[in-house]
């Protein structure tokens, strides 16, 4: 620790020395990470940031959580406290650390273990000391250089020290330093440094695909996990790693066969037969997650997982493949990202969280997503849609594409027949449908709530604040969690009182009666350099009829408007007929990510929504 401790104070005067300290930002005067590794088996990884607090703002950042599992082990930890003169004002210790065993929501246990450490100090300014050391039992937990922070970063560094048996590759994202190279100790070291680094550019909506925004991933070409042994030299090498993980997990016993074929004795076809099997699974499973050591990645066998009838990603993609190729089908697991969907295709490495499953033959490729109780066959979440898949096969690991879905298939359609009477109080009875993703996320949402919160939440859906008043007298919603290849359907009557606003003889109304777009829609980024990214395309259809009482008579109409961009359009319809107003308007996003270049387009189009839902009628009413 002696020794440990020199090398920090040494850093800490170098860095005094060469970063003095702005008066205006926290920020990390110093992020180093210095990497050893001496064989195939594992490494080491020693951690030094110097972080300076000097804004009550950035105090959240003297909140600090250091992870450990079973592979990775924290082995050294120091922290201090010190004021800008480099006076230490407090000394953590080990009693100061709050040391925690929780899984993430998803997961019902996994072997992580968390040391939180609050650093705040009462009186500003001050300065963070942290220095650990974790120790790595295999080289797929090699760490890189991600240099970014939510705040400025003085200077950072990456330090690789590696034997020279240990071949390894990089990849650079919007990198422009070189390493310095050389030897020390017999091993090759390597350094690369950055300074003077800006924040992490934040905006909303960035697609996930393109974060990080700066770095240097690093991975070793050979790796061993327990008794397991894999390499990263191409994608099909790594998945040959995978392949031999899933190997002898797909048996199932001679009853578990019988009810396979019992359940698919009448199907006629290869995609009957996978659409039945999915609905079981979707009934007789449930998601659960318990990652420990090698199960991370290792499914359970088959049969335990329809014997438990629970499991996680890779477990109840494993019973679905057992399934179809008892029936002949033949079905692979496929591993993505959910966050990204876009991996880094030319750096093999295991860059996937999730696991579904491909089926060839059938329909043309069919995707089944085995953790979901609300898609239909054949359907895939919004986070596997358009997405990089490593496929598991018998010789190894192949890349290929998920299919994306578009606006036609994520539609929210609605008809609306409305009676407005004299005191400005407006009936409803209508249903609206949502297809695809749309009907997708809603299912998901209202399957954990009870009748009132549903009622709640589905009347945020349909209405806005200018329906405030708005109360449901009746609310029904068909195919829930049934039948899920048909639109999932609300039909509801409502009324909403003082709807339409009077003003002497002159009555307002605005015929945009369900969901509009308001202040809030409008993206508050005047510029962007990164695109702005939904979570799929979709359209809506709101049709509507509105039955007038007597006595008024048109004074202002609204016009027909049609706008639209490269991504987008929208249509706003009304006409006036005899006693009644038919209103029709259609909003459409063609694709999920609008270009960053495109992007004052379509800040201005969804503008020209926002105005054009605002716009009112005015009537005249006689009196």
């Amino acid at each position: 620790m002696k020794i440990l401790t020199t090398i920090v104070m040494f850093l800490i005067v170098l860095s005094w020395q060469q970063s003095p300290c702005s008066a205006q930002e926290t920020r990390y005067i110093l992020d180093s990470t210095h990497v050893e590794i001496k064989n195939h088996r594992a490494g080491k990884v020693r951690t030094t940031r110097i972080l300076d607090i000097l804004t009550q703002s950035g105090k959240e950042h003297s909140h600090i959580v250091l992870s450990e599992n079973r592979y990775i082990r924290l082995k050294k930890l120091k922290a201090r406290i010190l004021d800008m003169q480099g006076k230490e004002l407090k000394d953590i210790e080990d009693k100061d650390i709050q040391k925690l065993n929780v899984s993430p929501g998803f997961l019902l246990y996994d072997d992580a273990k968390y040391h939180v450490l609050d650093l705040r100090y009462p009186r500003l300014p001050y300065r963070i000391e942290l220095c650990y050391e974790k120790e790595f039992e295999s080289l797929l937990f090699c760490p890189s250089w991600l240099p970014l922070e939510d705040i400025p970063v003085s200077r950072s560094v990456f330090e690789l020290a590696i034997a020279p048996d240990v071949k390894f590759r990089t990849h650079e994202i919007n990198l422009d330093c070189k390493p310095v190279t050389g030897r020390h100790d017999g091993l090759e070291t390597f350094k690369w440094i950055a300074t003077d680094l800006e924040a992490r550019i934040k905006e909303s909506a960035i697609p996930g695909r393109l974060t990080p925004q700066l770095g240097l991933l690093f991975k070793p070409e050979r790796f061993e996990v327990d008794d397991t042994k894999g390499s990263t030299e191409s994608w099909q090498q790594l998945g040959l790693w995978n392949r031999d993980l899933f190997r002898d997990r797909f048996i199932l016993s001679a009853q578990a066969k019988s009810l396979v074929d019992k359940l698919v004795a009448s199907c006629k076809t290869d995609w009957e037969k996978t659409s039945i099997l999915y609905q079981f699974l979707q009934k007789h499973t449930r998601y659960v997650g318990i990652q420990l050591g090698l199960s991370g990645w290792q499914p359970q066998f088959a049969q335990d997982i329809l014997d438990n009838q629970y499991g996680d990603c890779k477990d109840l993609s494993t019973l679905m493949i057992a399934m179809l190729t008892h029936c002949g089908i033949e079905a692979f697991p496929a591993l993505v990202n959910t966050e990204r969907k876009k991996i880094f295709t030319t750096f093999p490495a295991q860059q996937f969280n999730h696991v579904i499953v491909c089926v060839p033959s059938v329909r043309d490729t069919v995707w089944l997503e085995c953790t979901s109780d609300y898609l239909p066959a054949g359907d895939l979440s919004p986070g596997c849609e358009d997405a990089d898949v490593l496929l598991i096969k018998s010789d190894g690991g192949h890349l290929s594409t998920t299919p994306g879905s578009a606006d036609s298939v994520n539609r929210i359609d609605s008809i609306v027949h409305a009676t407005l009477d004299a005191a400005g109080t407006l009936e409803l009875d209508g249903h609206i449908s949502y297809r695809g993703n749309a009907a997708f996320t809603r299912r998901t949402t209202l399957a954990g709530l009870d009748a009132q919160e549903k009622k709640d939440r589905i009347k945020s859906w349909l209405f806005d604040d200018h329906a405030s008043q708005g109360q449901f007298k009746t609310l029904e919603i068909d195919h829930l969690a049934d039948s899920l290849h048909y639109p999932l359907v609300i039909y509801f009557k409502a009324a909403i009182t003082k709807y339409a606003q009077r003003s002497g003889s002159r009555l307002f109304l605005n015929p945009c009666l369900l969901k509009r777009l308001d202040a809030d829609h409008l993206p508050k980024d005047h510029e962007r350099k990164f695109p702005y990214a939904y979570d799929y395309a979709y359209s809506r259809h709101d049709t509507i009829l509105i039955h007038l009482p007597q006595g008024l008579t048109i004074e202002s109409m609204i016009d027909t408007t049609t706008d639209h961009f490269s991504h987008g359009e929208f249509k706003y319809e009304p006409r006036i007929e005899p006693s009644k107003i038919h209103f029709v308007r259609q909003f459409r996003i063609f694709a999920p990510e609008i270009p960053a270049a495109k992007y004052p387009n379509y800040r201005s189009f969804i503008f020209n929504v926002i105005k054009t839902d605002r716009q009112q009628m005015v009537f005249k009413t006689g009196i």
